[in-house]
């Protein structure tokens, strides 16, 4: 499992071990001076000499690795923790800092048992459509980094690690060291409740954007059509069971690519059984 910051006890460890084998190292010294704005040379000596990083240009820092609100936090802790004038108060962030791992702790075990989520965080899951989204996409392998996220659903990264931070929050997903998995926590949400509306709405609007961008993989079809009661039955017996296969075959596929499936079938009148047969 790859490292992450909660495995250091030194903030200029954990630099060193992000800028790498030392055929990289020029290059993300030279990312990480634009990012503070600052000259290559003075990351250098924050690496690898007696100079300390700024709470603001750690903060800075922290938005550009992508760290979620428990790892900026923690990361901010290491920076005052090494930046301290007195063992007393080098101490006391070394306090903070093991409360923050020990309560992260407590909730990874929590969560590691299968459940469902509870209503306040439906309402947070169905808000937008990124959440299912990004969800879903952690399945995918080459999908599991906050980078390729951010630049695959052209989302800024701080939206993405925000989504990120409650997906683990609620069990939805697992972090493991830079990259993040789906967790065992299941979506369940029936025809009854209100977040299902928000969930259609959601991704028929994405299907009407990705009208502008439609490849040859792609499939859209709608249709005003006129049939017998009997075959209204039918047809929706038949997209019924076209649904149940699809899921078996989705079920067993690799996850590879990411798609939508919207299927709609209904009265195109808006008050079809209020017509009289007079009025007909």
């Amino acid at each position: 499992m790859s490292k992450t910051v909660f495995d250091f006890d030194s903030y200029k460890n954990y630099l060193n071990f992000l800028v790498g084998p030392r055929e990289k190292r020029a290059g993300l010294r030279s990312t990480m001076a634009k990012t503070l704005n600052c000259q290559p040379t003075y990351v250098s000596q924050v690496l690898y000499g007696h100079a300390h990083l700024s709470l603001e240009q750690g903060d800075s820092l922290s938005d550009y690795f992508g760290h979620s609100r428990d790892e900026k936090h923690f990361f901010l802790l290491l920076i005052q923790k090494e930046r301290a004038g007195t063992k007393r108060l080098e101490a006391f962030f070394d306090e903070e800092m093991q409360t923050l791992k020990n309560r992260r702790l407590v909730l990874t075990e929590r969560l590691g048992a299968k459940g469902s989520l509870n209503q306040v965080q439906q309402a947070t899951y169905y808000s937008s459509w990124q959440y299912a989204a990004i969800h879903i996409a952690l399945t995918i392998p080459d999908l599991r980094q906050v980078t390729n996220l951010s630049k695959f659903f052209n989302i800024p990264r701080k939206r993405v690690v925000t989504v990120l931070d409650f997906l683990c929050s609620s069990g939805l997903a697992i972090q493991k060291g830079s990259e993040y998995h789906a967790g065992k926590v299941q979506v369940r949400v029936g025809n009854s409740s209100p977040e299902i509306i928000k969930h259609h709405t959601h991704w028929r609007m994405q299907a009407i954007d990705s009208l502008e961008r439609e490849t040859l993989k792609e499939l859209h079809y709608s249709g005003i059509v006129s049939l017998s009661k009997k075959d209204v039955l039918k047809i929706k017996d038949q997209t019924l069971q076209f649904i149940q296969d699809a899921i078996k075959v989705i079920r067993d596929s690799k996850e590879e690519e990411l798609y939508c499936l919207n299927i709609d079938f209904f009265n195109a009148g808006k008050n079809p059984e209020k017509i009289t047969l007079d009025e007909r």
